[in-house]
C-alpha cells in the first residue's frame, strides 16, 4: 500500500511537470514605461473639478498599452474617452478603467483561434495620448492609477483547462495588480501632503527592492498643514502597508522626529519604516503613503521613486 502511494504521488508530480513544460505562458502586461501626467481645473461657476489624463509611452517599452484606470473617492460624472477606447467602472466602484476596445487585424502569421485581438488605437511605444477625462467635485491629491500592455491569454477548450492555465501561469489574483501601478493627481477625501522619502534626496529616489534595513520618510510642514498633527501610529507607506518603527528598535530612536529637512522653516515630521515591509516592486514609479491626523482626518501623500538592482 505504501508503495502505491508513493508510486501514485510520484506519477501525479510527473503530470504537473508535464503541463508546466508544455505550457506557454502570455508575459506579465506590464512590459511597459510610462508617464502618466494629470491636469485637475476648477470651474467656479459649477464647482466640478475636471480631471484629464495624458499617457506617454517610453521608446523602450515592449508591449501596447491598451489599458488605462485611475482610482477615486467620491463620484465622477461627464467620462469622456480618447477615439477607438471605451471606459467603465471596476466592481468595486471606485475605479475607472478605460480599454482600447476597437479591434485591429491580426498580424500576418498569427492565426485567429478566438484570443483577444491587437487593438486598432493603442499607445504604442514612444508615443502619447491624451483624452481621458472626468468631473468630479473632490479635490485633487494622490491616487493609484494601473496601465497594462497587450498580452493576449490564448483561448482553452474547457473552462477546466483555462483553470489550470490561470494556475500554472500564475493569472489569478486581481487584474489591476499585474499591469504597472504609481500614483498621479485624481480625487480624494482627505488632505493632501507633501513626502520626502530618504531626504534629502531628490525625485525619483532611488529603491532598491531588495534593501534591507529602515526608510526614512519626511511628512512635510508648510504654511497651511502642521506636521505634528500627524498621527504616527496611522502610517502606511507602499503595497506592503508597511507600519512605523516604534521605541525599542534597534534600527531608530524613537517613534518620530520633528525636524525641518527641507530648510523651508516649518517643521517636519520625519519617520521611519522596515524597507521589507514596503513591499515595492520593480514596476513601481512612485510610493504612497497613507494615515491621519490625531483628530481623524485623513491624510495621503506620494513621492516619484525609481527602481534599481531590477531585472525585467
Amino acid at each position: 500500500m505504501k508503495r502505491m502511494s508513493i508510486l501514485l504521488s510520484t506519477l501525479m508530480l510527473c503530470s504537473l511537470s508535464s503541463v508546466w513544460a508544455q505550457t506557454t505562458c502570455p508575459p506579465p502586461p506590464n512590459q511597459v514605461s510610462v508617464n502618466v501626467t494629470a491636469n485637475a481645473s476648477l470651474d467656479p461657476t459649477t464647482q466640478l473639478y475636471t480631471y484629464t489624463y495624458t499617457l506617454a509611452s517610453d521608446p523602450g517599452s515592449v508591449q501596447d498599452i491598451v489599458s488605462f484606470a485611475v482610482a477615486f473617492e467620491g463620484s465622477i460624472t461627464n467620462i469622456s474617452d480618447p477615439q477607438g477606447w471605451d471606459h467603465g467602472l471596476m466592481f468595486t466602484g471606485s475605479t475607472v478603467r478605460w480599454s482600447a476596445d476597437v479591434a485591429a487585424d491580426f498580424p500576418p502569421g498569427v492565426q485567429d483561434q478566438g484570443q483577444v485581438p491587437p487593438s486598432a488605437f493603442p499607445v504604442k511605444p514612444g508615443s502619447r495620448m491624451t483624452g481621458f477625462i472626468f468631473a468630479s467635485q473632490k479635490p485633487p491629491g494622490p491616487v493609484k492609477y494601473f496601465v497594462h500592455g497587450y498580452s493576449p491569454v490564448p483561448p482553452q477548450a474547457s473552462e477546466a483547462d483555462a483553470e489550470q492555465f490561470s494556475t500554472v501561469c500564475g493569472l489569478k489574483g486581481s487584474f489591476l495588480q499585474r499591469g504597472v501601478t504609481g500614483s498621479t493627481l485624481g480625487p480624494v477625501n482627505f488632505i493632501s501632503v507633501n513626502i520626502s522619502i530618504k531626504p534629502p534626496a531628490a525625485a525619483p529616489v532611488p529603491i532598491n527592492p531588495g534593501e534591507k534595513g529602515v526608510t526614512p520618510v519626511a511628512i512635510l510642514g508648510s504654511s497651511t498643514f502642521d506636521a505634528s498633527t500627524v498621527g504616527v501610529s496611522s502610517l502606511f507607506l507602499g503595497p506592503g502597508n508597511a507600519t512605523v518603527l516604534g521605541p525599542g528598535n534597534a534600527a531608530v530612536v524613537g517613534k518620530a522626529e520633528l525636524e525641518d529637512v527641507n530648510n523651508d522653516g516649518f517643521p517636519d515630521l520625519v519617520v521611519h519604516f522596515p524597507s521589507q515591509q514596503i513591499g515595492v516592486q520593480c514596476t513601481d514609479t512612485s510610493l504612497l503613503l497613507r494615515g491621519k491626523t490625531q483628530a481623524g482626518t485623513p491624510i495621503r501623500g506620494s513621492e516619484a521613486i525609481q527602481t534599481v538592482n531590477c531585472q525585467l
